[in-house]
């Protein structure tokens, strides 16, 4: 099988990674709970533009701390090593920098990734996922429960 994975928010907590940032940097005191989009101009009062400047300003260490969903990377493994074909699929920008943040977090928390199935950028994942012939794409927050 072949199984799209989405980083952001599917095994990686980004959005809690990127709320204790924007509380350092803009010194406040905004609670996980309280952030109810994506997007966190809202919740610290920022204008679209403000938000962006920050984000952009973030972005890399945003993507380079934070921590796996608990046992996202072994569920991956596991899944790996029945027989299924790993991609991971991420609206994140394609730098270079980005690129190689990404790739080393992947491989820092031992996700199988393999050097050929990242693919960035995608902000319609849905027609890379179909171009990739992807049987099951995942891309939403999962908790995930294997015993081993």
């Amino acid at each position: 099988m072949r199984l799209g994975i989405d980083i952001d928010g599917t095994i990686k907590q980004t959005q809690r990674t990127a709320i204790q940032l924007y509380n350092e940097v803009l010194n406040r005191d905004v609670k996980e709970d309280e952030v109810t989009t994506f997007y966190l101009d809202e919740p610290y009062g920022l204008s679209e533009e403000e938000g962006r400047r920050i984000w952009r300003k973030l972005e890399a260490k945003i993507y380079t701390v934070g921590i796996p969903l608990e046992h996202a990377p072994e569920a991956l493994q596991q899944l790996k090593r029945e027989g299924n074909l790993i991609y991971f699929i991420t609206a994140r920008p394609d730098t270079d920098r980005i690129r190689k943040i990404t790739i080393e977090w992947l491989k820092k928390h031992n996700f199988p990734y393999n050097g050929e199935n990242l693919f960035m950028n995608a902000h319609d994942k849905g027609t890379v996922a179909n171009q990739l012939g992807i049987d099951l794409f995942l891309r939403m927050t999962l908790s995930i429960s294997i015993t081993f």
